[in-house]
């Protein structure tokens, strides 16, 4: 009799004997993630005392109030009264609610569209001319907006004045307003064909015998894709819809750095910018770190509720 323990345990090592290769190449990345993830956690601490510099994460004394008693929650409790931090919180959950509401099925729809394109030649070049964005930095791209949109030189400024949408001079980026759907509006120009990868990839395993029979029922390209192809890759989409949920407070820092300017910081400024402004030109890094480890905290909490919210719905999370 072999006792259900044992034989898992042989199983498992059986399997590593048997893939000991692909095994191998899995080290790397381990090494990686334990060197640029794992060991900077230590430096979490900052968050809990007044912080040096000069003397580092552990000689650094403990945070102290006015009184001059040790308080180590001295600066989780300083970013409630912080409004330049409520005012970035609020920034972040509209640009990222924003994605959620447009750039997350985008990649989606266009995954589906692209996989009903009978031309292989074509389908190439259309996925080809929309993975290009992708490769450019956010630095470049960035850049081009500014450019493009510039009333005197560039060519969207130039063109929206003269359809007559906006007055001579009239500078987008130096209002506030536009800010939201600008940020939306790029970061799905240039993640739309990049994002439709993985549902690409995804629709693969399609099965040919169920569209055949979908074909004699008499049923529609779109009727295929809403029967047939998009239930093949709910799975796909439940994961990249807890990963979407999980960092409604993240933000591409590279994104809204370049874009952000005086004149638009009213809406520009979201959480990673503002963290970036506290701790590197401020220099102010033990709230820097207590904002980081609380965002990262919601984020973690985020992630629970959102895998909860998938598997009651669509029958399907991460674990």
């Amino acid at each position: 009799m072999v006792f259900f323990g044992k034989k898992k345990g042989k199983s498992t090592l059986v399997k590593l004997k048997r893939q000991w290769q692909s095994q191998l190449m899995v080290i790397p990345g381990i090494i990686f993630l334990f060197i640029f993830s794992y060991i900077p956690l230590y430096g979490i601490v900052a968050a809990f005392k007044d912080f040096e510099v000069s003397l580092g994460f552990w000689d650094s004394p403990w945070a102290r109030n006015e009184l001059g008693q040790i308080d180590p929650f001295k600066y989780f409790r300083r970013f409630f009264e912080d409004d330049l931090f409520w005012a970035s919180v609020k920034n972040t959950l509209i640009i990222n609610l924003l994605g959620l509401l447009v750039n997350f099925p985008a990649p989606i729809i266009f995954a589906l569209l692209l996989s009903e394109i009978g031309n292989k030649k074509y389908r190439k070049i259309v996925q080809t001319v929309s993975y290009m964005p992708y490769f450019i930095s956010w630095i470049v791209f960035g850049g081009l907006i500014i450019k493009l949109f510039d009333p005197y030189t560039g060519v969207l400024g130039q063109l929206l004045i003269g359809t007559g949408l906006v007055p001579e001079g009239y500078y987008l980026l130096a209002y506030p307003d536009h800010i939201y759907a600008l940020t939306t509006v790029s970061s799905l120009i240039k993640n739309l064909g990049w994002g439709s990868i993985i549902y690409l990839a995804a629709l693969t395993s399609v099965s040919d015998e169920l569209i055949e029979a979908a074909e004699l029922e008499g049923a529609n390209r779109f009727q295929k894709m809403r029967y047939i192809s998009l239930p093949t890759i709910q799975g796909t989409v439940s994961v990249y819809f807890i990963f979407a949920v999980s960092g409604l407070l993240g933000s591409n820092f590279d994104q809204m750095y370049i874009l952000k300017n005086p004149l638009n910081q009213s809406t520009a400024e979201v959480i990673d910018t503002y963290v970036y402004q506290i701790g590197i030109a401020d220099m102010d890094l033990a709230y820097a770190t207590a904002l980081g480890l609380v965002r990262s905290l919601i984020a973690f909490i985020l992630l629970f509720v959102a895998n909860f919210i998938s598997k009651k719905v669509s029958g399907s999370g991460l674990y």
